[in-house]
């Protein structure tokens, strides 16, 4: 049971993260930031959620600076709000303004990249290395 045998040494580590399960586990990280980021919003679970954040704050903290500029870039270009969207939302609410077309306002006015970033404070020491990121 190679798999049961390979997991044993890591049992012993007295800082126990998810990314060095991963590590140890499947190597080094594969996937792109991007790749990253879009599945971290498509994730729907909890513990993948973590495993995702902890990985998309490895992968920015292994960048350079051209490289961290490109991700906030990314954050720019590919999670900002949709405008249309947002008019959509606000016409209906125009239109019937009841509590779950106001929702519907809010919802579309928050840009990706701050559940994005939500989602990525969740994982231990993630607000620290948010911050860190400025």
């Amino acid at each position: 049971m190679p798999f049961f045998e390979d997991l044993m040494p890591s049992l012993r580590l007295s800082r126990w993260t998810p990314s060095v399960l991963r590590r140890h586990l499947f190597g080094e990280e594969t996937e792109s930031l991007e790749s990253l980021c879009a599945m971290m919003i498509a994730s729907d679970g909890e513990y993948s959620a973590l495993l995702l954040a902890e990985r998309i704050l490895n992968a920015y903290e292994q960048l350079d600076a051209e490289g961290r500029l490109a991700f906030f870039w990314l954050l720019h270009d590919e999670y900002d709000i949709d405008a249309d969207a947002v008019r959509a939302a606000v016409e209906r609410y125009e239109s019937a303004p009841d509590a779950d077309n106001l929702l519907a306002v809010t919802r579309a006015a928050e840009p990706g990249r701050q559940e994005l970033l939500r989602r990525i404070n969740l994982t231990p020491g993630g607000t620290r290395r948010l911050v860190r990121m400025r």
